[in-house]
């Protein structure tokens, strides 16, 4: 789910990232407050898509820490609306592998799984 929401809000981690203090404390809090969204609704509906789209759309409407200067909530609602669309038409091809819809987001997802406190 982590990969899948950095591919939605296109958030990506750098090892630039790992090397300044104050950002590793806000990607922490990011994704802490991510994995709480996760557990939630993963706990109340199991691991499916409707979960996903919660875990999004919350994430959309209550962005507690975002890491992107530029978000706004009415816009990430807007894009997570925009991924529904998009991603169920691409999920209709018969060409549709995750590891390649999800990319480089895997690693930036993995990057920011290992965070630790500086």
């Amino acid at each position: 789910m982590l990969p899948l929401l950095c591919r939605v809000f296109d958030i990506r981690v750098t090892e630039d990232d790992f090397k300044r203090p104050k950002r590793m404390d806000q990607l922490i809090l990011f994704r802490d407050h991510v994995r709480s969204l996760i557990a939630k609704y993963f706990e109340q509906h199991g691991p499916n898509g409707y979960a996903a789209l919660n875990v999004l759309t919350d994430f959309a409407s209550r962005p507690r820490l975002y890491i992107s200067q530029t978000a706004m909530v009415d816009q990430l609602q807007k894009t997570s609306g925009d991924w529904m669309t998009s991603f169920l038409a691409e999920i209709k091809s018969d060409k549709f592998h995750w590891e390649n819809y999800l990319g480089d987001y895997i690693g930036y997802a993995k990057a920011l799984s290992s965070c630790e406190p500086a």
